[in-house]
């Protein structure tokens, strides 16, 4: 999933870059590990302050569509990181 494009935004949708896709323990991204060749898809580990980060992002996107789209969610177990594309 990790450099495909994706609508974000519900529900007024835009279109999106995936730039990592992130669980409570590591954050996976897409990085060139050495020049001139592919890029390959990297898992990083969490500190502890930044693990605190993610699980405050993920009750506060719940907290968002619930009281602002009348969206019910559950616990949010991973989180797509996108970057909207313009044009």
């Amino acid at each position: 999933m990790v450099g495909k494009r994706t609508f974000i935004g519900w529900p007024f949708l835009q279109e999106g870059l995936v730039m990592a896709v992130s669980d409570s323990l590591f954050k996976y991204e897409k990085l060139v590990l050495v020049p001139g060749t592919l890029a390959k898809v990297v898992s990083n580990a969490y500190s502890h302050q930044s693990l605190s980060h993610w699980k405050g992002k993920a009750e506060w996107i719940e907290i968002l569509y619930s009281k602002r789209c009348g969206v019910i969610t559950d616990d949010l177990d991973v989180l797509v990181h996108v970057r909207p594309l313009q044009g």
